[in-house]
Order: structure tokens, then sequence, then C-alpha cells
């Protein structure tokens, strides 16, 4: 049994967003967009650059700017449990967007900037969850019959949650009387293997890299690379806590068999529930599933598990919605327009009865972040509990993490004698000349622990965290 159930799971995102900038019409390349950002946050945020790579920021949220291909990427910190983890994530994208509608004040920059996850040619991009593990349940670099469990539980419910996870996605038909078709999923839909290390020339469903980012003597991470990023609040909350209490399924019975069906082919079953999640598909050669019924066995067994251990309040709140989500859709699948992206999409766009060309236009608008629509969905679409004025707390780091333990290092790296040479989510490496100035030696602070910080590191640091509890404030 594990002894830290009702203990909120430790989790994280990174959300690659797509940009176009324009200064008087010509285009901007993303690391000049990313400088661009960065000199016009929001005052209450200090950056910290890390000088190992170019245009790459750590800020005093907690978390991390930086670009990546062509696309600017947000990371959000270190956060507990999904509430937690959906506020930080909102205000990760919400600062990039601040900035530069700062910056287009001055009439000759024009912007777009987009949170989804491909484009209209089927081009993916990024947006990953981490989950932080225990090895000792979960071990990416280990073959075990435990591994192949976990794989095939965790990956039941990635290829059906698309069901109140997806994004949505106008698709052209061919050879059809209809123009078009909207898809439930973005990312599922291009889904190519079922499991693997690489998740750029393939498209896993489910990702083994071996990663923590963290003691790897301790701790594993599970990066989650095939779900939606969603514009509703609620949605980002449901993913997040419903694949917490499943890894926590996971490490209370870790040696049994699950009651869930066997997916005879994880890849075919994705890029089926991707275009429909309604439908039923043969997930064997005796049994016939929808999503719907999948997510229900999931649901049955976390249900049963809150009966046999203490969750986390947190979770529970998940389990709930995650019961009602079922429950409505089973009555009438619209009635999750309030809380999925693909519904609301979809709804909308029959209830318009758009062409071709209007559809892709609300699809495109409908992932633009600062759009009315998008203004709209997130203040409608949210969980219970929901309070926009917790997001003004999320610009200083989360308190009971190793965000604030990062953050509070790097402000205290300010004398002339000190220079931050790198920054990593685990380890901070510095320059600090002797007294005399002439010669220097390298420091390197670990922060191996992502979890709870130490409670003697945090009383002496009590003074920065009235600062930063202050500065948000301002």
């Amino acid at each position: 049994m594990n002894k830290a159930n009702n203990i909120d799971r430790l989790m994280g995102s990174e959300s690659e967003l797509a940009i176009n900038l324009f200064a008087n019409d010509e285009e901007q390349g993303v690391k000049t967009i990313v400088n661009l950002v960065i000199n016009n946050l929001d005052l209450r945020i200090t950056v910290f650059e890390n000088n190992n790579i170019d245009a790459d920021y750590y800020l005093s949220t907690g978390g991390r700017i930086y670009p990546d291909s062509e696309l600017l990427e947000t990371c959000s910190p270190e956060s507990l449990g999904p509430e937690e983890a959906t506020y930080t994530e909102m205000v990760s994208k919400r600062i990039v967007l601040d900035a530069l509608s700062r910056l287009c004040q001055d009439k000759s920059y024009k912007f777009d900037l987009f949170d989804r996850v491909i484009d209209q040619q089927s081009n993916t991009w990024g947006y990953h969850n981490n989950y932080l593990i225990e090895r000792e349940h979960y071990d990416p670099g280990n073959e075990s019959i435990e591994k192949d469990l976990f794989i095939n539980l965790m990956s039941s419910h990635f290829l059906s949650r698309v069901i109140f996870n997806g994004g949505g996605l106008v698709k052209k038909n061919s050879g059809s009387k209809k123009d078009y078709h909207v898809l439930a999923g973005q990312k599922l839909q291009t889904v190519s293997t079922y499991f693997e290390n690489d998740t750029v020339v393939d498209k896993p469903l489910f990702n083994i890299r071996d990663k923590s980012l963290a003691n790897s003597n301790n701790w594993a991470r599970l990066h989650d690379v095939s779900g939606d990023s969603n514009i509703s609040p609620w949605a980002t909350w449901w993913n997040k806590g419903s694949t917490s209490l499943l890894i926590r399924l996971y490490e209370n019975h870790k040696n049994k068999e699950y009651k869930i069906p066997y997916i005879e082919d994880p890849v075919k079953a994705a890029l089926s529930f991707a275009k429909d999640p309604s439908l039923p598909f043969y997930v064997n050669k005796q049994q016939k599933y929808s999503a719907l019924d999948i997510q229900e066995c999931l649901y049955n067994q976390c249900a049963a598990l809150a009966v046999q251990t203490e969750l986390p309040p947190s979770e529970l709140k998940v389990l709930d919605e995650w019961q009602k989500a079922i429950t409505d859709y089973k009555k009438n699948p619209y009635l999750l327009s309030n809380r999925v992206d693909w519904i609301l999409k979809k709804e909308l766009i029959e209830r318009k009865n758009l062409n071709f060309r209007k559809a892709q236009i609300l699809d495109l608008e409908f992932g633009r972040l600062g759009s009315k629509l998008t203004e709209l969905i997130q203040k409608r679409n949210v969980f219970p509990g929901f309070d926009p004025n917790k997001l003004t707390s999320y610009y200083s780091p989360p308190t009971q993490t190793r965000a604030f333990e990062r953050v509070c290092q790097l402000i205290n790296i300010s004398s002339e004698e000190e220079k931050i040479t790198s920054i990593n989510w685990d380890k901070i490496n510095i320059e600090v000349k002797d007294i005399n100035g002439d010669e220097s030696y390298s420091i390197s602070i670990s922060m191996d622990d992502p979890n709870i910080i130490d409670s003697v590191f945090y009383g002496n640091h009590s003074d920065d965290y009235e600062y930063w509890s202050q500065k948000t404030t301002v």
C-alpha cells in the first residue's frame, strides 16, 4: 500500500505555443519573439537567464520560457495536485499573452498566439504533462511485468480520454457528400506507435523516456505526450486529476491485473477514438468497446480505490466530476459542451451550419489565445471551486515544491561576485569570484527532490516568501 495516498502528487506541464509576430509587417524569428516577451513581462515577474542556452529564461513564477524549434515553449512550475497545476499552467500561458499584448500597444507590432497541438496541415507539436512517481513503483528503463501492466493501464486511459480531453479538429473529407467532419482528438489522430522513447519522429501513445529531472534513484517521471492542450480549465483539470488517480491505482495494485478490456492494437483503437469516441471499436476479436466504455471501466476501479484508501480531497473532487461526465455523456454528449472542447466546438459549428472554410476559421479562433471566444470559454468551462482570483497568487512560485526553492536560490545570487552559468530544473551552476576578484571557482546547487521542500529550507527563507507574496499583489 502506498503510504502517500492522501498527499497531492507533484506535476507540471510543457506547452509549445504556435506564434506569429510581425514588426512593420516583417515576420520575426522565435528567438527574437522570446526576447521580446521577456522584455515585456509583467513587473511582478523577475527573469533569470540561463546563460548556457540562447534565449532560455527561468522566471520568478517558478516556470520557464524558451524557443523550441519554431515554437515558443512555456513550462509551468512544479505544482501539487490537479487544481494548482491547472492554475500554474494557465498563468504560464497568460504571462506570454499579456507580454505580447503589451508589446503590441506599439501599433507597428501584431501577433497571433495559438494554444493547440496541430495545424490544419496536420503538423503536430508538443503539449506534455509530467507526473512524479517513486521509482520503486515505475522504472522506465527496467523491463518487467509490472512495467508492462503500468503501460497497459495508462495507455487504456490515453487512448480513451479523448472523449473528455479532446481539443477537436475540423478536417476535410475525401470522397464524401459532406465537406468536412469534426474529429475529437488533435494529437491522438497522429499516433503512430504504441510506446517509444522518442517523441519527435515517432508519435507514441505512451512515452517511456527515462529522464526524471530529479534524483533518479528515488524518482521517475511519467512523461505524458499524447493528450491535447485544452482551452477549457475543466478539461485541463480533469485530465491531470484522472491521470494521477490511475497512477495511484497502479501504485496500490501494481502486481494485479486490472478490470479493463484487452486492447489488441492500441494504435488502431487510438486512431478510431480520435475520429469519434462514441463509436464502438473491436479492441480484440471478441469485444467491442467505445471510449466511454473504457473510461467507465477506469472510473469504477478508481472509485473502488477511494473506498479502500484515503485519497487527496483534490482527486476525490475529480473522481466526482468524472462520474458526472460519464452520466451526462450517456444522456446527451452535448451536455458536456460547458466542459469539453471538442464537443463545444462541434456544437458551435453545427448550430451555425458553417461551410468548411468558416468551420476552419472557427477551429483556429477556438485556440487563439486572447480571442473573445477563448476568453469566454476560460470563464465559463471551469471546474468546481475555480476562482479566477487565485491566478494572481501564482505569479509567485508554489511554496511547497522545488519551484519555491529554485526561485529563492536564484534571487539570492545577486552580488557582483556571483554569476549564474546555467540553470536547470534540478540544478543551478554558479561561478564565484574570490574576495580579491583575481580567481573564480564553480559551485553547483543541487535540488534533486522536486516534491515537498525541506521545512528547514522553508524556515530559513521565510523572508523571501514574504517578499514574493507581496510582489504578486503589486
